[in-house]
């Protein structure tokens, strides 16, 4: 909606191209990668445009990307703590100890976030209907899916 005598900016961000998402992947492991926090199976994930990360986020926004790059990280924290368990905290700083996010708390962290951009809602209904006599008896059964676009 435009009001009169207002100039007004529209501006349309799509999503990103695969080498984008690379980038945004980049962007938000970059503290990670220097912290030493970031493994090297996650890196070569990050990297890879034909199997890797960024092939595997096709509809994902950059904030929906930023969230899986944080998802991992509590993955890892998490598996961090539980390994530590009673451990001296002190301990818990060192290298050796740190928690490091690894290729599969990338892709768990895929199955926990979902891109919402790029798909539809479709609904299937199946009606079947059998008339014996004068009795007439109907099953429909409705399921809903998710289409991308």
């Amino acid at each position: 909606m435009c009001i009169q005598g207002r100039l007004e900016v529209h501006l349309r961000v799509e999503r990103p191209d695969i080498l984008g998402r690379r980038d945004i992947l980049r962007i938000h492991t970059r503290s990670m990668k220097a912290n030493g926090a970031l493994a090297a199976d996650a890196q070569a994930l990050i990297e890879d445009l034909e199997q890797g990360l960024p092939a595997l986020t096709e509809y994902y926004s950059g904030a929906e990307i930023a969230g899986v790059v944080r998802s991992a990280a509590s993955f890892a924290l998490a598996r961090n703590a539980a390994a530590v368990g009673a451990v001296d905290a002190g301990k818990a700083r060192d290298r050796e100890t740190q928690a490091q996010v690894t290729a599969a708390d990338l892709t768990k962290a895929l199955s926990e976030i979902t891109a919402m951009a790029g798909r539809r809602e479709v609904w299937m209904c199946v009606c079947v209907c059998a008339a014996a006599g004068p009795i007439c008896m109907c099953v429909c059964v409705c399921v809903c899916m998710y289409v991308c676009m």
